[in-house]
């Protein structure tokens, strides 16, 4: 799910209260709030993998605010999220092999660059490529993939690309088997040729963006 250009008084992006959603392969961008730019976390507890947090806006934590609560987070990234006061994450939360703006403390988590393009995806030289914990990772229930395999991990990422995918210019500073699942919900992919728009595909988007540079400097 994307959830994008949205406002409200808080949780610009998701508020929860008395709930406990479970949330995989989700991009926050763009939204905002007085009090917690992507989401707002009260008196439940949301499980958030390979989530992205990024350009959202509050007065009061940017990306994620929590307040009696304790959010569990893994393989996300909260990052580049705007506020006048409070970290990119307020409150309390279980927070594992990620990367937070600011730093956190906990197993794998990161605070560097994630070199993110436009549409928030990780390009060449991310420290989240294969930086993920695979085990995080949850089951395949819907079978995404139409393999008939309920058990293998998620194997689709947000964009329906493959989620496991190996970078073989990047070391692996994730756990788990290779390949190592990228952190945030875009797993790199590297670029092909002719895909000027960066959506891993080559269409006639690309074309069009071709032609308005025909001839250009």
């Amino acid at each position: 799910c994307t959830f994008s250009g949205n406002s409200a008084a808080s949780g610009g992006g998701m508020r929860n209260l008395y709930s406990n959603p479970t949330l995989i392969n989700c991009a926050f961008s763009g939204n905002s709030a007085f009090t917690g730019g992507g989401m707002f976390q009260t008196r439940g507890n949301a499980t958030l993998t390979n989530c992205t947090f990024s350009g959202n806006s509050a007065n009061t934590a940017g990306g994620i605010y929590i307040f009696d609560s304790s959010p569990v987070l893994a393989n996300c990234i909260v990052w580049a999220n705007l506020a006048d006061s409070e970290p990119e994450i307020s409150g309390p939360a279980m927070v594992t092999h990620s990367c937070i703006g600011g730093g956190w403390q906990g197993e794998g988590n990161i605070s560097g660059n994630p070199l993110f393009n436009v549409d928030f995806q990780l390009t060449r030289g991310s420290p989240c490529i294969d930086a993920g914990r695979n085990d995080a990772v949850p089951a395949d229930a819907h079978d995404l993939d139409g393999d008939g395999n309920t058990t293998e991990p998620l194997p689709l990422d947000l964009f329906g690309r493959s989620r496991f995918f190996d970078d073989p210019t990047t070391d692996d500073t994730g756990v788990g088997d290779p390949p190592i699942v990228d952190m945030g919900a875009h797993e790199f992919h590297p670029p092909l040729l002719g895909d000027l728009d960066g959506d891993g595909d080559v269409d006639l988007d690309d074309f069009k963006l071709f032609q308005l540079q025909f001839g250009g400097p």
